[in-house]
C-alpha cells in the first residue's frame, strides 16, 4: 500500500529507479553513457566515427586506425586502413623475402610465385586489398595465384616464420589486366612514350601534372624484368633499353591516380 504514495519513475513504476540522472538503455549502439533526462528521455552521447564512413566506431567492422590482427608474426601495430585492410608495421630488422614471378597478370589465368625455401619454416601467402576475389593455392615456398576479373593493382606478400619468430617478409606489386574488356595493351591518357617503336631509347611523359611519385618497370613477354624498377617525380623520364633485344616489352607505370601498361617496341 505504501508504494501508492511514492512518485512514479520515468517508466511509470512507483518508487522505481528510472529517474533523471540514472543509467538507462536507449537501444542505440552508437551512443554511450545513456542516462534519463529531467524530461524522462533516455539518451546517450554519440560515439565517434573516426574514419568518417557513416558508421560509428562500435559497429564499424573496419574502423580506420582501430587495432586488428593481420595474422602474421612479421608485423606489429596492426590497424585497419581506410579500405578495410588490416596492416601492420614490418620490423626493419626482418630479412626481406624475395618473390619471383610476373607483376602483370591477365584475369582468370594462373600464375606461380616462389620465394627462397627455408627448411622447417612456415610460409604464409596473403594478397590484397580484396583477398576474397582471388584463388591462392599454397605449397610452402610456392603459391599458385588465379587473378580475378578486375583491372586494378594488388599486393602479394609472404611471411616466413619459425614458430612465433619472423624470419623473412616480402611483397610484390601486381597489376591485373582485364583482357576481356581492355583488349590489346595501349597507352592511355595519363602517360605516353615517345618514340615508340625506337632503337631502345624511350621517353616516358606524364600528360599533365605529376601526381606524386611515378613508379615504372619494364618486363619482357615472359614477365622477366629487363629494366630495374624505379620512381621519379619528373614529367619526363628517359628509359634506356639499348641493351635489350629487338621485340615487344611491357612498361608498367603507376602513380596516385592508378596504373597503366604501355607496349614498347624495340627495333
Amino acid at each position: 500500500m505504501q508504494n501508492a504514495f511514492l512518485p512514479n519513475d520515468c517508466v511509470g513504476d512507483p518508487g522505481g529507479l528510472a529517474l533523471p540522472g540514472l543509467p538507462c538503455d536507449d537501444s542505440d549502439p552508437c551512443t554511450t553513457d545513456d542516462l534519463w533526462s529531467c524530461t524522462c528521455a533516455c539518451a546517450g552521447t554519440d560515439s565517434d566515427d573516426t574514419d568518417g564512413d557513416g558508421l560509428c566506431d562500435p559497429i564499424d567492422p573496419c574502423n580506420t586506425g582501430a587495432t586488428c590482427n593481420d595474422s602474421t608474426a612479421c608485423t606489429t601495430d596492426d590497424v585497419y586502413t581506410s579500405n578495410c585492410e588490416c596492416l601492420g608495421t614490418i620490423d626493419p630488422d626482418v630479412d626481406p623475402a624475395d618473390i619471383v614471378g610476373s607483376w602483370l597478370l591477365a584475369d582468370g589465368l594462373a600464375y606461380t610465385y616462389t620465394t627462397t625455401p627455408v627448411p622447417g619454416a612456415e610460409f604464409d601467402w596473403q594478397i590484397g586489398p580484396n583477398p576474397g576475389s582471388w584463388t591462392l593455392v599454397e605449397q610452402e615456398e610456392t603459391v599458385s595465384v588465379i587473378a580475378p576479373s578486375i583491372n586494378d593493382d594488388a599486393i602479394l606478400c609472404v611471411s616466413v616464420t619459425m614458430g612465433s619468430v619472423c624470419l623473412k617478409y616480402g611483397c610484390i606489386d601486381l597489376f591485373i589486366m582485364d583482357v576481356g574488356v581492355q583488349g590489346p595493351l595501349v597507352a592511355r591518357s595519363d602517360f605516353s612514350v615517345r618514340p615508340n617503336p625506337s632503337d631502345g631509347l624511350f621517353e616516358l611523359t606524364c600528360n599533365g601534372p605529376v601526381n606524386g611519385v611515378v613508379r615504372y618497370r619494364v618486363e619482357d613477354a615472359l614477365g622477366r624484368s629487363v629494366f630495374a624498377s624505379g620512381s621519379t617525380a619528373s614529367a619526363r623520364t628517359p628509359i634506356n633499353l639499348m641493351s635489350a633485344s629487338a621485340g615487344v616489352y611491357l612498361l608498367k607505370v603507376s602513380d596516385d591516380r592508378g596504373a597503366e601498361v604501355i607496349r614498347l617496341v624495340v627495333r
